[in-house]
């Protein structure tokens, strides 16, 4: 009996241990304590669409003085309606507002963003991770606004403006009105605000440098993935490529065939900007693969590519790889073999 006991107490003690075994080979490095920062989001949307058109001249002047680096890059980059001191701007921008697109925008904004809470915390998070690495780097203003549905997210300087409009789910009716592809519209959710803000962030603050060819560009965008990786280990990685949990599996399944027909097919130095795009760009599938391919498969592999660098580099750190421009040297010391 004594025996029976025994072997049934070394027996749940190996279970015991080859489960926690386990569960620290799956455990995700980068899910590590940081100090968590605190952000003001600043709800612009409400304050220009509820400001009266009769009170615009008045709110334009102190709206530029307040917040001159996001007010200018709104009006000018994101609006296309000029700046202050430009003929027509105050016109042209009380159109945009009490035109009656922009109002019943705006009415499902309301609906779906009534509190932009949760979706704070989530940026906030990520920044504290972006704060733990790059400590030395300023946390930008974040700025809520309608956009016209232009671009999702906008930056300029240390200012990052989230479009509300571009995240309201891609069943939401104005994107079917606009005949926006379904391809597009599957990027427009909520859940992707983290993601997308911090690729902004990647791309502001580590641009892209170098000849313009295949592998330059699937590395420089495996590095961003790789940055979002670090940011946000409380995201899904299927979030950060866009991706299915189906388009993911399939992407993991055929890695092998995938790198084996970009090398044989002499795809890595190509220098056409279309086959480049096909690769690297958003679109319903990747080119190359066919209609049931995930989109973006370039910078899929590119992210695989980074992982192995950094993984057979360890004393690399996350700074020093964002920082390095050197895609060719990075390739060749990843030992990537899938």
């Amino acid at each position: 009996m004594i025996n029976k006991k025994i072997r049934f107490i070394q027996f749940y003690t190996f279970l015991i241990l080859s489960l926690l075994s386990l569960s620290s080979c799956h455990q995700n490095p980068f899910d590590i304590d940081v100090e968590e920062l605190e952000i003001d989001v600043i709800r612009f949307d409400k304050e220009l669409v509820t400001t009266s058109p009769d009170s615009l001249d008045e709110k334009v002047m102190i709206w530029d003085k307040k917040y001159p680096i996001f007010f200018t890059m709104y009006t000018r980059g994101v609006l296309q309606v000029g700046g202050v001191g430009d003929r027509g701007f105050v016109p042209f921008l009380t159109k945009f507002v009490t035109n009656n697109i922009t109002q019943e925008t705006y009415k499902d904004i309301l609906k779906k963003y009534a509190s932009f809470n949760d979706d704070k915390k989530k940026i906030e998070k990520a920044f504290s991770y972006y704060h733990h690495y790059f400590p030395k780097r300023e946390i930008p203003k974040v700025f809520t606004v309608i956009s016209g549905f232009n671009q999702s997210i906008a930056m300029d300087s240390m200012v990052l403006a989230i479009a509300l409009d571009k995240y309201l789910g891609e069943k939401d009716n104005f994107y079917e009105r606009l005949a926006i592809p379904m391809y597009l519209r599957k990027k427009f959710r909520r859940e992707l605000i983290p993601v997308d803000c911090m690729r902004a962030i990647a791309w502001g603050e580590f641009p892209f440098v170098g000849e313009d060819n295949m592998a330059n560009n699937m590395i420089y965008e495996g590095k961003v993935q790789y940055f979002l990786e670090a940011v946000l280990p409380f995201v899904d990685d299927s979030l950060k490529m866009g991706y299915t949990e189906k388009q993911m599996k399939w992407s993991y399944k055929n890695e092998k065939n995938i790198w084996t027909a970009i090398i044989e097919g002499e795809m890595l130095y190509q220098t056409k900007p279309i086959q480049i795009k096909n690769m690297t760009k958003e679109a319903p599938f990747s080119q190359p693969f066919g209609n049931h391919s995930p989109p973006q498969l370039g910078v899929w592999i590119g992210w695989q590519i980074v992982r192995s660098y950094m993984e057979n580099n360890p004393q690399v750190t996350l700074k020093e790889l964002m920082e390095n421009d050197d895609y060719t040297a990075i390739l060749n010391s990843s030992s990537y073999q899938p």
